[in-house]
C-alpha cells in the first residue's frame, strides 16, 4: 500500500499575488497497521517543510529592496532641486 500526503499554503504578498508552497510525499507501507501513525508523520513533515519554506519567504521579502524604475535598478535618488533650466529671453 502507498501512502501519499501533501500540504501547501499560499502567502500572500500584495498587489494581488501569491507565493505558492507546497510539499507531497509519499511512502509504501506493508503493514496496514502502520497506516495511520505513518500518514501523521507524513503529514507533519510535509508541514514542517512548508512553514519553513514560508517563513523563509517572509524574511526574504522583508530585506530591503533596490528600488526599480522600468527595469533599471536606481542607485541614487536624484535631486532636481539644483539643477536650473536653460531660460530663453
Amino acid at each position: 500500500m502507498k501512502i501519499t500526503r501533501s500540504y501547501s499554503r499560499k502567502l500572500n504578498i500584495g498587489n494581488y499575488q501569491t507565493l505558492d508552497h507546497l510539499c507531497s510525499v509519499e511512502q509504501e507501507v506493508d503493514d496496514v497497521k502502520d497506516v495511520e501513525s505513518i500518514s501523521e508523520k507524513l503529514e507533519e513533515f510535509c508541514v514542517k517543510e512548508v512553514e519553513k519554506g514560508i517563513e523563509k519567504s517572509k524574511k526574504e521579502l522583508e530585506k530591503p529592496k533596490e528600488e526599480e524604475y522600468q527595469g533599471l535598478v536606481i542607485e541614487k535618488e536624484l535631486n532636481f532641486k539644483d539643477v536650473k533650466l536653460n531660460e530663453s529671453n
